[in-house]
C-alpha cells in the first residue's frame, strides 16, 4: 500500500516537470519569434497587395498590424494571406494581419 502512494507521487511530479518544460518551451519561442530584421521585397509585396493610395492609417493591434483601408475589394487578399503567418481578419474597412515581423518595424517601413 505504502508503495502505491510512492508511485503516484512520482507519477505526479513527472507530470509537473514535464508541464513546467512545455510552458518554458512556448514562451521562449514567443520570444525569439520576431527577431527577423524585414525585408524590402516584403515591404513591397505588402504595399502592392494594400495598394498605395488605398490605405488610410496603420496601427499596431498587440501583435497585429491594422489598416484602414478606403476600398476593400482593391486589396489583394491572396497575397496578403500568403504574408501573413496566422491569418488575415476583415471587418468593413479594417484589415487586421499578424507578420513574422515585429508590427511597429511594419508600420515604420509602410510610412518611409
Amino acid at each position: 500500500m505504502d508503495n502505491v502512494y510512492l508511485y503516484v507521487g512520482i507519477v505526479a511530479a513527472l507530470l509537473v516537470v514535464i508541464f513546467v518544460i512545455i510552458l518554458l518551451s512556448k514562451s521562449k519561442s514567443k520570444r525569439n519569434k520576431k527577431v527577423k530584421t524585414i525585408s524590402i521585397d516584403f515591404v513591397n509585396r505588402l504595399r502592392l497587395a494594400i495598394g498605395s493610395d488605398n490605405l488610410i492609417d496603420i496601427k499596431v493591434e498587440h501583435e497585429r498590424v491594422k489598416f484602414y483601408i478606403k476600398d476593400y475589394k482593391k486589396v489583394d487578399m491572396t497575397e496578403m494571406k500568403a504574408l501573413s503567418y496566422k491569418g488575415v481578419f476583415v471587418k468593413s474597412n479594417e484589415i487586421t494581419a499578424t507578420f513574422e515581423y515585429e508590427p511597429k518595424e511594419i508600420i515604420n517601413s509602410l510610412k518611409q
